[in-house]
């Protein structure tokens, strides 16, 4: 082995003539990069439980298996999971495409529930605020409830209806 230091290496092989790009490449010891491809995706992966505790990878392999999800070939990436975990189609991935998919279809259904109309209300302040007007004045609790929220979401909830 060489002990020369790699910018020494650079030197020489500039001054054979080679591309600043390949001498480097070469004196360093450094390929291109893979950065974005389907090797650098499973570079290093030997399967989809690598390093998994064994009662986790068999709890994920039950759930996909009762989801009907065909695992073979497939990684779990838990970050892509809703609810159900292993039996989420979309966290079972091959590929760096099938994760962009999966990245996408997560963030729209982010997107979506930031959008949904929010309650003027929260309801569960509405409930405590009903219980405190029926423990000062019992004959509320004789009211009908929907008038008794409304009444209270008029009062204390904003101002500006939610919007669509």
């Amino acid at each position: 082995m060489s002990s020369e230091s790699p910018e020494q290496r650079y030197k020489k092989l500039r001054k054979k003539g080679l591309a600043p790009k390949l001498a480097e490449m070469l004196a360093y010891q450094a390929p291109p990069g893979t950065k974005g491809t389907d090797r650098a995706f499973w570079d290093g992966r030997l399967s989809a439980f690598d390093g998994m505790h064994p009662v986790n990878a068999a709890k994920l392999r039950a759930q996909a298996a009762a989801a009907g999800i065909d695992i073979n070939g497939k990684y779990y990436v838990g970050q892509l999971a809703d609810k159900r975990g292993g039996g989420d189609p979309k966290a079972w991935v091959s590929d760096r495409h099938d994760i962009k998919k999966a990245a996408e279809i997560v963030e729209a259904q982010r997107i979506a529930e930031h959008l949904k109309p929010k309650p003027r209300l929260n309801p569960r302040i509405v409930e405590r605020i009903a219980a405190r007007m029926i423990k000062q004045d019992p004959a509320q609790a004789l009211r009908d409830p929907r008038e008794l929220r409304e009444e209270i979401i008029e009062k204390h909830g904003s101002k500006k209806a939610p919007e669509p």
